[in-house]
């Protein structure tokens, strides 16, 4: 600044300074006189977009950009930043615009193509009908003229690329298909395998059949068996039966040349269950027996094994002869292992029931075949997982699911859970970064009332980030602030926002370069996954978490805290959760959960929830907060709560009802008595005993700083004729509260001094010491150190939930 010498430099740097610190209101109300002069920076401008961007303002920047380009002049240069800085904000209108200007002012191919780009992209996002008759027309046209001869021509398989999205946006898909049909594009699909599968898909959208399996066949037989070109086949042989017999033709051909491809047996699987379901178990069969050494085998029949009668399934294991494979080296040894492996998948896919004799004897083999995995693991390297550890995994998965649907004394299922623990943390001295075995692991600790901290050791291990972050943290960070109300949580939950910090920065400049690179095919997969993290449903959760994490901590959540949580999309991956069981049963990631999984509605309940708390009756908002309360209303009567919330956040959501609707007459000279003594009940019937778990305590505790929040407003709102007789149920209410907040301490120094007993009779109700079983992966001293972790965890719990009630008070 003092280089520069100029006001603008100053003022646009201190406003920098202050969005960084989190006080962007103040930094926006710094640069609105600059509205009025030009800036002559390049740099400077940038600034500017980034504080208005920071604050979702971003298309008020571009008045910055118009009076700059009148003043500087419109070279190149300063048009291609306008450009870039459209596509940062993802103004698609300046965009457009920029791209016109160069292509107007500095004619070339690459400006021709940015406006296409951008008019294509525009037409995609517009919800106004005449503008997009208007833009689709605009396009067509340009790219007539640009890609169609005479006047045209196609240069790349990315500009061949572009017209086709062109096409396919006016739905003329008939002249695209004609485009890649066309002699002279030829080269390029050849040389793009995107537009082979374009061109078939293409064939199947225009129901050309014929040709599709012209096309499809001739792939095929030359060798490319890529998935796509065998779907293209199934799929001609579903619309057309006259190619049934050519396409079963060419199936067997080509099994019988190879018969180790993956995807030829799974074409001939898929062709058997559409036409010849009397096939269907042979099929599955020759697969098994000739793909029996690849992992992924399993996975592959699932979706086939569940239409298969128990007879069959029976018959498929009896027909594949493990014993038979011969082991005469280490490689053939291993190739049998992954056999029996196999065999226990299968076997654990076909349980119709979980009976305590069928489970013993089921993980009596998952630990034998594990056993024999260890014994030929013995030079692998760090990062490899052992052979065989599906078997620990499977044994895992047995004993989740006899926890879940065996009648069982309500003591022992916690030492199964403590089973399940031990046998994990035991594969994972083998298997240190196996994340098939930790993602469980996580999730059977906080099946643990004080099991966060554990956790989150797991958790650390499995060096999570990127955009790993918004598909993976869920695992460990939904409701965090309830398990562990502390600073740790906040690290974490910090740590999962950063990936869209690096959104908003890193894939802006990735589209922009996609653009002077001119890799047009690429430019709206990365506007898509931008949007998906912009929009994401984790985002909003962690946001909310964050909030609940800051407000318990900090006496109050500022709103900048709060989620803007419109359009949210769900990029949590549920897939990564190793399942083996049919589909009559849950997944095992739903089993292990410990509450309902947050959607839409959890996110709008409570950031509706925190403004009508923090903004609406704090600063006496009443009209703004009677439509929040009708919001709250609304979402809690057109939703079944109970698949979201937990019944405490049932009651949260409840009281803040009651709290929005009392706050309505709170200023009047006849304020609610019915509601407030419907919360002087509902803040009795929360349980403060030593049997209460931590994890419930805390959400308890958040209820009650809401509701104190609230009467401490009330009391300054409430009409001078009513305020003596308001008092007296405010100190009532006070005193219940108070009482309730005193036992937090006292609970939890409890649960810190019984940590210990409470994990020894976990040990003491272990399963698998009372049962019969041989070759179990861990013994007593292993456990008893799995023991010890486990209650310094527990502590650390009650330690966080102790310090609870020096924050939350009147």
């Amino acid at each position: 600044m003092r280089r520069s010498g100029s006001k603008e430099s100053t003022v646009v740097y201190s406003a920098l300074s202050l969005a960084q610190s989190g006080r962007g209101s103040e930094a926006i109300a710094l640069l609105e006189p600059l509205k009025s002069t030009a800036i002559t920076s390049l740099d400077l401008i940038d600034i500017i977009q980034a504080v208005y961007e920071d604050q979702k303002r971003g298309e008020e920047s571009f008045q910055f950009w118009e009076k700059f380009l009148q003043v500087q002049g419109k070279n190149q240069k300063h048009l291609s930043a306008y450009f870039k800085a459209a596509v940062r904000t993802k103004s698609l209108t300046h965009q457009r615009k920029a791209a016109v200007e160069l292509q107007k002012l500095f004619p070339s191919r690459k400006h021709t193509l940015w406006v296409l780009s951008s008019l294509y992209m525009l037409c995609k996002r517009s919800e106004n009908e005449m503008e997009k008759r208007l833009l689709k027309a605009l396009a067509e046209k340009t790219a007539g003229i640009t890609f169609s001869e005479p006047s045209g021509h196609i240069d790349s398989c990315e500009e061949c690329h572009l017209y086709l999205d062109i096409l396919s946006l006016v739905e003329k898909k008939s002249d695209a298909l004609e485009l890649l049909l066309d002699e002279k594009t030829q080269k390029f699909v050849e040389a793009d395998a995107d537009l082979l599968l374009r061109k078939l898909q293409l064939l199947a959208d225009c129901e050309r059949w014929d040709t599709l399996f012209s096309v499809a066949s001739k792939c095929f037989e030359s060798g490319n068996i890529d998935w796509k070109v065998c779907k293209a086949l199934l799929d001609c042989s579903l619309h057309d039966k006259q190619k049934i017999t050519l396409v079963q033709e060419l199936s067997h051909n080509a099994l019988t040349k190879s018969c180790t491809q993956r995807n030829l047996h799974l074409f001939w699987i898929h062709f058997t269950s559409h036409f010849l379901n009397e096939e269907l178990f042979n099929a599955i069969s020759n697969y098994v027996l000739k793909m029996y050494a690849k992992p992924i085998v399993f996975e592959d029949i699932v979706p086939f094994l569940q239409h298969l009668s128990n007879e069959s399934k029976a018959q498929l294991l009896k027909n594949f002869p493990v014993e038979s494979i011969p082991e005469t080296n280490k490689s053939q040894k291993i190739d049998k292992l992954v056999a029996k492996v196999l065999i226990l998948k299968i076997r654990f896919f076909c349980f119709e029931s979980f009976t305590e004799e069928a489970i013993t004897d089921f993980i009596q083999d998952c630990f034998n075949v594990y056993q024999d995995g260890l014994s030929l693991s013995d030079n692998i390297l760090p990062t490899d997982f052992t052979h065989g550890y599906e078997a620990l995994l499977l044994a895992v998965h047995a004993l989740i699911y006899f926890k879940e649907y065996a009648s069982l004394p309500s003591n022992v299922i916690p030492g199964i859970i403590f089973d399940a623990i031990c046998l994990l943390e035991k594969g994972l001295t083998n298997n240190l970064h196996n994340f098939h075995l930790k993602l469980p692991l996580i999730r059977l600790y906080l099946l643990l009332d004080g099991g966060f901290p554990a956790a989150c050791k797991i958790y650390d291990t499995m060096s999570i980030k990127q955009v790993q972050n918004d598909t993976l943290d869920h695992y460990l960070l939904t409701r965090a602030t309830t398990h562990f109300p502390s600073n740790l949580s906040a690290q974490y939950i910090n740590a999962s926002m950063r990936i869209y910090a690096s959104n908003e920065f890193e894939t802006p400049e990735m589209i922009s370069n996609a653009y002077e690179e001119q890799a047009y095919s690429q430019i709206e997969d990365m506007c898509q996954f931008r949007s998906r993290l912009d929009h994401s449903m984790w985002k909003s959760i962690i946001l909310v978490e964050r909030a609940r994490c800051y407000y318990l901590n900090n006496y109050k959540a500022p709103k900048q805290y709060l989620p803007k949580c419109s359009n949210p999309k769900d990029n949590r991956d549920l897939e990564v959760f190793v399942n083996y069981a049919s589909p009559k049963f849950p997944a095992a990631e739903k089993i292990l959960r410990n509450a309902p999984q947050p959607s839409t509605a959890w996110v709008h309940l409570f950031v509706i929830g925190h403004m009508l708390v923090q903004e609406d009756i704090v600063n006496g908002r009443w009209e703004i907060a009677r439509s929040h309360v009708k919001e709250l209303e609304f979402i809690r009567d057109n939703n079944n709560l109970e698949e979201q919330l937990t019944l405490e956040e049932i009651k949260h959501v409840n009281l803040l009802i009651l709290l929005g609707n009392l706050s309505l007459t709170i200023a009047s000279d006849n304020y609610d008595k019915s509601t407030l003594e419907e919360i002087s009940t509902l803040t009795q019937s929360l349980q403060y005993e030593n049997s209460t778990s931590l994890a419930v305590i805390t959400k308890q505790t958040e209820i009650l700083n809401d509701l104190i929040t609230c009467l401490n407003s009330f009391v300054f709102y409430v009409s001078s004729s009513k305020k003596k007789e308001f008092l007296r149920e405010y100190q009532g209410l006070k005193n219940v509260i108070n009482s309730k907040l005193g036992s937090i301490t006292s609970v939890s120094k409890y649960k810190k001094k019984n940590a210990r007993k409470l994990v020894s009779e976990l040990l003491s109700h272990s399963w698998l010491n009372k049962s019969s079983l041989k070759q179990v992966p861990f013994d007593q001293k292993f456990a008893k150190q799995i023991m010890e972790s486990m209650i310094d965890s527990f502590t650390q719990t009650g330690d966080a939930v102790g310090k609870l009630s020096k924050y939350v008070k009147f």
